[in-house]
This record gives C-alpha cells, sequence and structure tokens, in this order.
C-alpha cells in the first residue's frame, strides 16, 4: 500500500480544483491511498475530488481537532460527507497550528 499526502495553500486559487482533481486520480489509478489535512484550499479540493470520484474510502484526513466543528465552516459540510462515505479521520492527530507559532 503507498500513501501520499496532499496538502498545500489555503489561499490556493479555485481554478486549481480541476488540476488537483486530475493528481487525486493519477494516485488512485497507481493503487495510492490520499492523505490530507481537511482544511480550505487544497486540502478541500482534495476531498472534492474524492467524493465526485465514490473514493473517500481510499484516503485519510489527520484532524488537529476532536470534532467536526474544529475544520473550518466552509469545510466542515465536505468533511462530514467524506466520512459518511467511507473516508476516515483521525482525529487529533497532528498539533493545531497555533501552537507551533511559539517557534
Amino acid at each position: 500500500m503507498k500513501y501520499v499526502g496532499i496538502i498545500g495553500s489555503r489561499a490556493l486559487p479555485d481554478n486549481f480544483r480541476f488540476h488537483i482533481r486530475e493528481v487525486v486520480a493519477q494516485l488512485l489509478i497507481k493503487d495510492c491511498y490520499i492523505n490530507s489535512g481537511g482544511a480550505i484550499g487544497a486540502d478541500s479540493y482534495v476531498i472534492a475530488a474524492l467524493l465526485r470520484m465514490g473514493k473517500s474510502y481510499r484516503s485519510v484526513v489527520y484532524s488537529a481537532w476532536s470534532y467536526f466543528s474544529g475544520f473550518p465552516y466552509s469545510a466542515r459540510k465536505e468533511i462530514g460527507e467524506f466520512a459518511k462515505k467511507g473516508g476516515r479521520i483521525d482525529w487529533r492527530t497532528v498539533q493545531p497550528h497555533y501552537l507551533f507559532d511559539e517557534y
């Protein structure tokens, strides 16, 4: 089994959605599982692509939070749908970004 992480800018323009969907499709063809963080931007484009392809079960979202309310409001609906359709969420597996501001 191969795991590939796709993360990126939260300010990634919407016109990159298609490119990320193509990357996701190619990785799935190569039998990869896709990991992401579930934030807005690049991460949410990954989730949208997986949902559109019906492949949520081939992905893991690593969350800094312990429940859906921690995700950005604009991402919660897709994250909830992702989980309902077999996507795995590993809760509290990463530290929230604000903890890293101290370093």
